[in-house]
């Protein structure tokens, strides 16, 4: 009997790729298998698939009578619901042990990390078989999909071994900038909406340093104002809900665009601009669509990250560019020479004299 390597209800890119490399292991070790899924793929999943020429698994609601393998979960809520009337041969997962039963002896792989296929990755290495260039590079980008760009606290070193293994692998030269390019495409796409003009004096650069707090390093998008002083722009941005309606109109700008309706996947009205010109063969609006669908999905969690930038004066404006510094000087040496008191009071995200 052919066995199902099926992922969870509503799969997310773990979920389906885990399936994928999951599947082409077994077939490997002389087990007959073939993947599935519980649902179609969503746009980040689909993009990952595309770029690196996998089809999807095909979609299966019903394990009545079949031998099944899970992958990314062990919990009967996301099994199909008449999961108990197959049999359960393994279980590959990082989340929490659910309360799948079986009457037979299973093989289980499950370890505490931040995503599935970093699990699939220790059995390639286990069972001394070479993970194929295409799956290598979609278990790629599952990784970093699930551990945020190793930004997630379940993120844990054998991640980013493994992830660092498999872009090798893959040919994948900068495992980040992917992500991290496209994010910024967004940013300035949302910029525009958000002031209902293009400030060309607002820059996006990325930026990292270490975390004295966490002895980790931390990896940013800063952006700057590139006028002496500051305009005042990006003081309202230090607001996390100001900052999510900046994110929220950079969504609607890349959901809604038409040229998804053309056959294309990006174009000049959303993700592709000028500065982006010579690495928009990676850019993708269905991966950006997704990236950002997250983000403000988890709005409501923003947090300062101690020790960090995050930490730095929260008015938006540059106090001591030169040129601010000099103007204040000259208005002390007026209030001296005429008896004045001068004083510098705190306002709202700013301050006054």
């Amino acid at each position: 009997m052919t066995a199902l390597v099926l992922g969870h209800k509503n799969p997310d890119t773990d979920s389906i790729v885990s399936a994928l490399s999951a599947t082409y292991l077994y077939r490997a070790r002389g087990i007959d298998a073939v993947s599935g899924a519980q649902g179609d793929p969503s746009p980040e999943t689909a993009f990952v698939l595309k770029r690196f020429g996998l089809k999807a698994p095909e979609v299966v609601h019903s394990v009545e009578g079949r031998e099944v393998y899970l992958v990314d979960y062990s919990d009967l809520a996301q099994a199909p619901d008449d999961f108990p009337k197959c049999r359960l041969l393994g279980i590959i997962d990082h989340h929490k042990l659910g309360d799948v039963t079986s009457d037979y002896p299973l093989e289980c792989w499950i370890q505490p990390v931040g995503c599935s296929n970093t699990i699939v990755k220790l059995m390639y290495d286990y069972y001394k078989v070479e993970v194929p260039k295409d799956i290598a590079g979609a278990m790629l980008c599952a990784i970093l999909s699930d551990t945020v760009l190793f930004r997630s606290p379940t993120c844990t070193p054998t991640d980013i071994r493994a992830a660092k293994e498999l872009a090798a692998i893959a040919g994948v030269d900068d495992i980040e900038a992917l992500g991290i390019e496209m994010f910024k495409a967004g940013i300035e796409l949302g910029l525009k909406a958000y002031y209902k003009s293009s400030p060309e004096h607002i820059r996006i650069d990325s930026y990292s340093e270490m975390n004295m707090a966490t002895m980790n390093k931390d990896h940013y998008l800063v952006m700057y104002d590139t006028i002496p002083g500051g305009t005042g722009y990006l003081s309202k941005l230090y607001d996390t809900e100001e900052f999510t309606t900046l994110l929220q109109y950079a969504y609607e700008k890349i959901h809604e665009c038409t040229c998804q309706w053309e056959g294309k996947d990006g174009c000049y009205h959303c993700i592709l601009t000028y500065g982006n010109q010579y690495k928009r063969d990676s850019f993708s609006r269905e991966y950006a669509d997704s990236l950002f669908e997250q983000l403000i999905s988890h709005a409501k969690s923003w947090e300062t990250l101690p020790g960090s930038v995050g930490t730095i004066s929260q008015s938006g404006v540059a106090e001591d560019s030169e040129l601010e510094l000099k103007f204040v000087n000259a208005l002390k040496v007026i209030a001296r020479n005429n008896n004045w008191e001068f004083e510098k009071i705190p306002d709202v995200n700013t301050y006054r004299y």
